[in-house]
C-alpha cells in the first residue's frame, strides 16, 4: 500500500528534476538575448521623477517609435540620464532606440540625433558604443 505511493512520488520528483526548468520558465533559456530592433523615436514628453543615482537623474520618457516596418507606437519608459544628456534632450528630440518587438515597453536609448541643432555633434547615451560612420538625419 505504501510502496505504490512512494513510487509515484519518486517518479514525480524525477520528472521535476529533468523538466522542472521548462515547466516553470518555459523553453527560453535564462539569460538568453532577446531579438531587438533598432528604430528612430521622437520624445513626446519628459518628466523628472526626482530620483538621483550615481549623479544620474531618473526621468520618465514618453516617445513615439517609428519602426522601419510595422506601425508606429507610443511607449513610456523610465531611464537614468546624465546631466549632459538631460540638457541635450527635450520634447521633439529625435533619438535612436532599440526595442523588443515582443514587449514594446522594453526600450534602450542609443543616441541623440539632433544635438543642439548641430548636425556634426552626437551625444552618446548610456555609454553604449555606436558606429563612427553613422550620420544624423
Amino acid at each position: 500500500m505504501i510502496l505504490p505511493s512512494v513510487i509515484i512520488i519518486m517518479v514525480i520528483a524525477v520528472v521535476l528534476m529533468i523538466k522542472g526548468k521548462q515547466i516553470f520558465y518555459g523553453n527560453e533559456k535564462p539569460g538568453a538575448v532577446k531579438p531587438c530592433l533598432q528604430a528612430e523615436a521622437i520624445i513626446l514628453s519628459i518628466q523628472q521623477t526626482g530620483i538621483f543615482f550615481n549623479n544620474m537623474l531618473q526621468v520618465k520618457l514618453q516617445m513615439q517609435v517609428l519602426p522601419d516596418k510595422g506601425r508606429n507606437f507610443i511607449t513610456e519608459n523610465t531611464q537614468l540620464l546624465s546631466v549632459a544628456d538631460m540638457a541635450a534632450i527635450g520634447q521633439g528630440t529625435r533619438i535612436i532606440v532599440r526595442y523588443d518587438p515582443g514587449n514594446l515597453k522594453e526600450i534602450i536609448l542609443l543616441r541623440i540625433m539632433n544635438y543642439k541643432n548641430d548636425d556634426s555633434a552626437m551625444a552618446i547615451l548610456s555609454g553604449l558604443p555606436t558606429s563612427t560612420n553613422r550620420s544624423p538625419v
